[in-house]
């Protein structure tokens, strides 16, 4: 069942950029489906330190880790969905709230993931292998301002580099032309910067903080 939630959830993402036949907003699904490698090295035992439910599939396996095919496919739809909204929705954000939105977006960000993964952390779909001081309601806490710093940065990157590239924004999906490789690779460009950006920043907590339990079941 969570499977199919997660190919509904991924395969309205593709149909979604591909109705609005901009180059752009497909190089924003295409960036998070790179994204998906990210979340295999943020899962690791000395970053998030997570482990999911053994009867969920497997897309792909690593010595005794999975990687599990509902957590790609969900994240991949999700991620998409929100930057396609913030690319959407940036002119109205500016109109309305002007600089007032960073701080918005930054709480709505921090808020939501505790609320989506404490749902799924209850029925068991992962865990977190984390010292009780660092979970809150079995999540990770610090996913908290990490979440908000991956979407905050790459929308800043994304709103900079439209700015630097003026990609057309065209409504066009024609992939012989300069065109579409360039407004597609500017936004895979902006979300792949502010993830990492995002990571060297969070690496740099868990660096400090060390909350990981010794009993992990993950190898790596």
């Amino acid at each position: 069942m969570l499977e199919l939630g997660g190919a509904v959830t991924y395969i309205t993402a593709l149909a979604v950029a591909l109705r609005t036949r901009k180059p752009y907003f497909v190089g924003i699904f295409v960036a998070c489906n790179l994204m998906v490698f990210w979340d295999w090295v943020f899962n690791s035992a000395w970053f998030f330190n997570v482990s999911y439910d053994e009867r969920l599939l497997a897309l792909w396996r690593v010595g005794d880790v999975e990687q599990p095919l509902f957590a790609v496919l969900a994240y991949v739809g999700f991620y998409s969905f929100v930057f396609y909204a913030l690319a959407h929705f940036a002119p109205k954000l500016d109109d309305r709230f002007g600089a007032r939105q960073w701080p918005i977006l930054y709480v709505v960000a921090a808020v939501y993931v505790l609320i989506f993964e404490s749902i799924f952390v209850s029925q068991g779909v992962w865990e977190y292998h984390q010292r009780d001081a660092f979970k809150l309601n079995g999540v990770a806490w610090s996913n908290a301002w990490y979440n908000a710093h991956l979407i905050l940065l790459s929308y800043a990157m994304m709103r900079l580099l439209r700015r630097w590239a003026i990609p057309s924004l065209a409504s066009r999906l024609d992939v012989g032309t300069e065109r579409f490789w360039r407004d597609t690779t500017i936004a895979i460009a902006a979300i792949s910067t502010g993830f990492f950006l995002a990571f060297c920043g969070q690496l740099i907590w868990y660096v400090l903080a060390e909350p990981w339990v010794v009993d992990s079941p993950r190898p790596f």
